[in-house]
């Protein structure tokens, strides 16, 4: 693999989301208050040591993760934007736009 994060940079972020999260008294809004910063500091450490032109991937990865997580990912949706349309049958629905051209409808 290209990247590689060692645990110990793994925990000395963590513990940095753990000191900055937004403390509460409802434990419910403690616990959403560090998913977010955990999240969010996750995220901008690892774009510190990404090439620029890999971060728009990490992005989707790492919002599609969220999103499956949080039961919010449409799976065929998601099937259908990695994989295209894989049957031989007509498309039948029309074109939903006019610069799309047929084969990237159909495809």
């Amino acid at each position: 693999s290209m990247y590689e994060y060692s645990l110990t940079s793994f925990l000395g972020v963590f513990e940095v989301a753990l000191r900055e999260a937004k403390p509460d008294r409802i434990i419910d809004n403690r616990l959403k208050n560090l998913r977010e910063k955990i999240t969010q500091t996750m995220y901008e450490y690892t774009c510190l040591g990404i090439f620029e032109r890999h971060k728009l991937m990490f992005s989707l990865q790492m919002t599609s993760k969220i999103m499956d997580g949080d039961g919010e990912l449409d799976h065929a949706t998601w099937d259908f934007f990695l994989k295209g349309n894989p049957s031989l049958d007509k498309i039948t629905a029309k074109k939903p736009v006019e610069w799309l051209t047929d084969a990237g409808w159909k495809d």
